[in-house]
């Protein structure tokens, strides 16, 4: 449930920005903000009932200060509404909006090595094209549970080469 409703607000946060011709700060604004919610108590005070809307609204204008009134409104809504609990996830999701929007995306390689500069550049040649993309940011992970092979994960797909999984298969169409 919380998903769809982070979907719906980075929607509503995206147009909204669209609209006054500023989607290029959006991604900067949200990216600030998040680093503020990992570094202050501010996720804590909006989120804490003892404290007026008033009161909330206070911190929420000293914030517009250094941002834009777009997002201070988007905060004063997601106050308003009950939902500021969900304001990182909101944020999470507006970046990835701005990723697919401009076709670029992390891709997440496990293998059981480190992977060298030319397997990394043939591996993003290659997921750029499977995954439709213009720009990959490759994160190689190491797993030696893997066996061998690799796992290739971007944008909630996979592309499971891995030696485990194929000994997983073999196994099952044994028994």
């Amino acid at each position: 449930m919380s998903l769809i409703v982070s979907k719906r607000y980075s929607k509503a946060l995206l147009e909204a920005f669209a609209d006054a011709g500023k989607t290029d700060g959006l991604a900067e604004e949200s990216n600030t903000l998040l680093e503020i919610i990992k570094q202050s108590n501010l996720m804590k005070f909006l989120t804490d009932e003892s404290y007026s809307y008033k009161d909330k609204k206070i911190i929420i204008d000293e914030f517009v200060k250094s941002s834009s009134s777009l997002m201070g409104n988007f905060l004063i809504l997601l106050v308003k509404n009950k939902r500021v609990s969900q304001l990182e996830e909101i944020l999470q999701q507006t970046l990835l909006e701005i990723e697919d929007a401009n076709g670029r995306a992390q891709v997440e390689v496990t293998s059981t090595i480190a992977l060298n500069e030319h397997q990394l550049e043939k591996i993003k040649a290659i997921s750029a094209q499977k995954f439709n993309l213009n720009d990959v940011v490759i994160i190689n992970t190491i797993d030696p549970s893997i066996i061998g092979g690799m796992v290739i994960k971007s944008r909630g797909k996979i592309i499971d080469s891995s030696i485990k999984t194929q000994l997983s298969k073999l196994s099952q169409e044994i028994m």
